[in-house]
């Protein structure tokens, strides 16, 4: 009976970078075998499936590498018919696994040697020591990065083979964090393990995260107060106009397109000089002193003589 994950099929290999694709593939090949309890079945079987999830391109490279006439013997190296009798009972003692001809960690050891190139140890510290936190990458993404590239490093003693793979990779987190006031923090001279400085790491990135949401949040709120504040403004200065009958400029009478075609937009007042209004509209004049039309005396008239004619029998 076929198991429930049958439909969960490895993708056929994508031979366009075979030393990047190739085991990622036999990764996703190994965990299909143990989830579908294929792992006891015959070798030539597990070849079968092998050749059949590998595509087209991965069975020409297996002919290249076990060359065949492509019939079932030359493949998995027992015939169907092999074991079965002259009378039609299978003969189960003579299909062993030792009739294949090739098993499936042969085929996979043969694909390892094809598709993974020899290892420049160097080049691969080379390119471990160059990783650095791009810009808006999380440090779950630099953490992940790192870790991917430090398996080809062969960071261990030459002498015990005791390995300090967490050493370098500590030490490459502080260099290669782009933060600078995390970077101090992590360079204040306590020395802490690898899982205290991705901890330390984490715990502040989330923290930067909050700040910033906050500082989101106020700018906001911010915006929305001096916007209220204008549309307040707008919404007095609208009222004014239209609870008034007359322009205060013209004194005509005042609708909402008023403002755009009053014609007392460039005159200029007699009264107080501005322009903008008309004298008869002019609120300043209100408010400046009256100024009193004396009239100038004239020779002979009765102001006249009520100043200079003096009667001497008043003053007794």
């Amino acid at each position: 009976m076929a198991s429930g994950f049958d439909h969960r099929l490895p993708e056929p290999l994508d031979c366009s970078n075979l030393a990047k694709q190739w085991p990622r593939w036999k990764q996703l090949f190994s965990i299909y075998l143990r989830a579908n309890n294929k792992m006891k079945e015959p070798e030539a079987s597990k070849v079968a499936t092998f050749l059949w999830l590998i595509g087209p391109r991965g069975v020409e490279i297996f002919n290249s590498l076990f060359p065949n006439d492509g019939s079932m013997e030359g493949m998995f190296g027992q015939d169907e018919n092999a074991a079965a009798g002259d009378d039609g009972e299978e003969r189960f003692e003579d299909a062993t696994d030792g009739d294949a001809t090739h098993t499936l960690a042969d085929v996979i050891a043969a694909f390892d040697d094809y598709c993974l190139p020899r290892k420049n140890v160097a080049m691969e510290a080379f390119k471990f020591n160059s990783i650095a936190q791009k810009e808006k990458q999380t440090f779950g993404e630099f953490e992940t990065e790192l870790r991917t590239q430090i398996q080809y490093c062969e960071f261990s003693c030459a002498k015990c083979q005791a390995p300090y793979s967490d050493r370098m990779l500590r030490d490459r987190i502080i260099i290669g964090i782009q933060d600078k006031k995390l970077q101090l923090k992590l360079l204040d001279g306590r020395d802490d393990p690898l899982a205290k400085i991705i901890e330390t790491c984490k715990i502040f990135e989330a923290a930067s995260e909050n700040k910033q949401l906050l500082d989101r949040k106020d700018n906001l709120l911010d915006v929305k107060l001096v916007s209220k504040k204008v549309e307040a403004d707008s919404e007095v200065k609208t009222v004014d106009a239209v609870t008034r009958n007359r322009c205060y400029s013209c004194g005509r009478q005042f609708n909402l397109n008023h403002r755009r075609m009053c014609p007392a937009v460039n005159a200029e007042c007699y009264a107080c000089g501005e322009t903008g209004h008309y004298s008869k509209c002019c609120r300043k004049k209100s408010t400046k002193p009256q100024k009193d039309n004396l009239r100038s005396s004239k020779p002979g008239g009765k102001n006249d003589k009520a100043i200079h004619s003096v009667k001497w029998s008043d003053a007794e």
